[in-house]
């Protein structure tokens, strides 16, 4: 199958539709629906894509949050202050389970939380995972997570985007 075709069918039902109106219908649609209507449209779509990722975000951590559940071990707690001051992160990490996810990651921007899938991690794996944790958080990998998120909203027409989306988040671990 063609690559553009792939993409095209990718992008949403709504906007794929209306790509597809604009492109077959654009003398039509220049000469009976003015430039500031073709605005309020792209407003509404992009407005509709931003309320239903972030919807879809906020259902993602409550429902990581439902199952989340403090680490109290110290031993464990001071591992990860040790990492932290080994990767030179200064504020405050949290440390939490929840036997619901599957692999680690790193929840909340302002008041970050490694949720880990158990406490039965070897020391030597736990260092590894936290480290990593903390080079997303320290790289500010969900701020930029949200910048693409953003960007593909304002450019919900644009192919190339949705690509660029999806070569940036393939293998992507951050929440």
């Amino acid at each position: 199958m063609n690559a553009g075709f792939k993409i095209f069918l990718s992008m949403s039902l709504s906007g794929g539709l209306l790509v597809l109106v604009l492109l077959l219908g654009k003398q039509f649609l220049k000469n009976k629906i003015s430039r500031q209507w073709q605005y309020y449209i792209w407003l509404v779509v992009v407005l509709r894509r931003m309320i239903r990722k972030i919807t879809i975000y906020q259902g993602f951590v409550r429902y990581i949050k439902a199952g989340l559940a403090p680490v109290s071990d110290i031993e464990r707690l001071d591992r990860l202050a040790a990492v932290s001051e080994r990767a030179g992160v200064k504020r405050p990490v949290e440390l939490c389970v929840n036997p619901l996810v599957s692999p680690p990651l790193l929840l909340g921007f302002f008041h970050p939380c490694i949720v880990l899938p158990g406490v039965d991690i070897s020391e030597k794996d736990f260092d590894y995972i936290v480290l990593h944790e903390l080079t997303h958080y320290k790289r500010l990998d969900i701020f930029y997570k949200w910048m693409v998120q953003v960007t593909v909203c304002l450019h919900w027409f644009n192919p190339l985007v949705h690509l660029m989306s999806r070569e940036i988040f393939s293998g992507h671990c951050t929440a």
